[in-house]
């Protein structure tokens, strides 16, 4: 089966194309559209076997003559909706959500799916009389410079076949949102998975909160609760990537409301298996998050023998706790002195471990199972 891949210059690009390239009957051909093919990557080092287009001519032509069976999209921002009219109409598409892609708003365009993002204090971030007045003069520019974004969205959303999301339940949200006629397809991360060895914390440690320096982590929000309660360890908090203005907020933030080594900020990158053994040392993870966001960083705590916060009112606390059943905790009702100073119950980690194996299928199931899932696109 030939497929192939609209990819992005992202640090999800390495691990996904693993995981394709190690199903055997697929012949994968991996496409970056850049404006300039001498441009400097950020994410991808290894550039082997990838082609880079620089116009809609090229890729369409390139598409034309590969005789594709689908195009497999890694990610659709409105800014990339370009690249769905060089498909021909016989192409099957499917779309792998992230989740900024479905959640954030773009130009004059609202987000497909919309739900509230931002709780109190992290909403004053985006508050100030310059911002609003920027974000003013924001919209009349994109109004008169783009001014058929969202017809361009409805042929998209008609055009495409599949939907990929990372959580099931965000693609009820879709259908309830959107006219969409596409189907659900496959909803995981694509990448290799292994096992790990079953561990839980005797008494508590470190805290992990959010993911990166975006927003929708509403970290501003969660330190607040944090501020005033002893705590055990340290609490770590990833900001390598995102938004450097908002990066500096929350640095801010921390500087004038903690000892200088309650918190720790990793705002510089760090490989993943340094990453990975430094959560380990976290007995507590709390995501501020409303919408889908940092499902690897779950994944690992929950295996890890974490205990883990979420708003109640998420769309990650509807899916791992009412839909999957994990022991995980709310921070409205469960972020305080007595949950923090106690790890996770070795039953209830064993339970979490157990669980998030069996929703997460072993590295060969996992081919096996996509494998069967393209074959029945091809066949449609």
């Amino acid at each position: 089966m030939k497929i192939l891949h609209f990819v992005l210059d992202d640090k999800f690009y390495e691990g996904s194309r693993k995981f394709f390239d190690s199903i055997p009957t697929f012949e994968n051909t991996y496409v970056l559209y850049v404006p300039d093919k001498k441009c400097q990557l950020r994410y991808i080092k290894n550039t082997q076997g990838l082609l880079f287009c620089s116009s809609m001519m090229e890729l369409a032509g390139m598409i034309r003559k590969g005789n594709f069976s689908c195009v497999y999209v890694h990610s659709l921002s409105p800014k990339r909706y370009k690249l769905i009219f060089a498909i021909p109409r016989g192409v099957k598409i499917i779309w792998w959500i992230w989740g900024y892609d479905m959640y954030a708003s773009y130009r004059m365009l609202p987000p497909l799916v919309k739900i509230p993002l931002y709780k109190e204090q992290t909403s004053r971030f985006f508050k100030s009389d310059k911002q609003n007045i920027w974000s003013w003069l924001k919209r009349m520019y994109f109004c008169l410079l783009y001014p058929f974004d969202k017809f361009k969205r409805n042929y998209v959303l008609k055009r495409i076949q599949y939907y990929s999301p990372v959580l099931p339940v965000e693609f009820e949200y879709l259908k309830k949102s959107q006219q969409i006629k596409g189907e659900l397809f496959w909803s995981a991360v694509p990448k290799r998975y292994s096992a790990s060895v079953f561990s839980c914390f005797p008494v508590a440690q470190n805290i992990l909160v959010g993911n990166s320096a975006t927003p929708t982590n509403n970290h501003i929000d969660v330190l607040s609760i944090l501020k005033n309660m002893p705590k055990a360890g340290t609490i770590i908090v990833p900001m390598s990537y995102g938004n450097g203005l908002y990066r500096d907020f929350v640095k801010s933030y921390i500087n004038n409301s903690f000892d200088v080594d309650a918190v720790r900020v990793l705002d510089t990158f760090m490989p993943l298996d340094e990453y990975n053994t430094l959560v380990k040392t976290c007995s507590h993870a709390i995501f501020g998050n409303m919408r889908q966001q940092a499902v690897g960083n779950i994944h690992l705590c929950l295996k890890s023998g974490v205990k883990v916060f979420f708003y109640k009112d998420s769309v990650l606390y509807k899916q791992f706790k009412e839909l999957y059943g994990f022991y995980v905790y709310t921070i409205e009702d469960d972020l305080n002195e007595q949950e923090l100073s106690t790890p996770l119950s070795e039953e209830k980690a064993r339970y979490n471990y157990d669980l998030i194996y069996s929703k997460i299928t072993s590295e060969q199931a996992a081919i096996s199972f996509v494998e069967q899932e393209f074959k029945k696109i091809e066949k449609t």
